[in-house]
């Protein structure tokens, strides 16, 4: 669930998904990476960024496959994004955007996010090139919600 970006389900559900995290058996399932990151976000979602940190954290560990790596990586720069650690967090999308065999998807949203960074921070002229990269990837997917994504950043 945690892997589709632009659906956020409603507070009972993000608690759930952070329950499941929290629960030590999990740790010796096959989809625990996938599960402590889907926490991880759910957590920095609800505003537990310690937690959130945490779980993701762990998720980095367990992980083995692209999207499991990316999940645990986008909560931890979610999270310095909310605590306005924005160099932080614009350090753990460019790891993202190093992760071999990840989804165009997910790329074109990372280089969303880069660009809103960089508009923060009034550089436009790298705030224009992710937007571009941003763009680029979201029409060669085709995904709605990922091009939506990108014309905003």
């Amino acid at each position: 669930l945690a892997l589709c970006l632009h659906w956020s389900p409603d507070a009972r559900l993000y608690d759930l998904i952070r329950d499941v995290a929290r629960d030590p058996l999990v740790r010796r399932t096959r989809a625990a990476a996938l599960a402590l990151g889907a926490g991880a976000f759910a957590a920095v979602e609800r505003g537990e960024l310690d937690l959130g940190e945490n779980l993701a954290t762990e998720a980095l560990r367990h992980a083995a496959q692209p999207e499991e790596s990316f999940l645990a990586m986008l909560a931890l720069g979610i999270s310095d994004l909310y605590r306005g650690r924005h160099d932080a967090a614009q350090a753990w999308y460019r790891s993202v955007l190093a992760i071999e065999g990840l989804p165009p998807a997910y790329r074109a949203d990372v280089h969303a996010t880069l660009a809103l960074l960089a508009g923060y921070a009034a550089d436009l002229s790298t705030a224009r090139d992710h937007a571009a990269h941003s763009r680029a990837g979201a029409e060669a997917t085709g995904a709605v919600n990922t091009r939506a994504f990108a014309a905003y950043a």
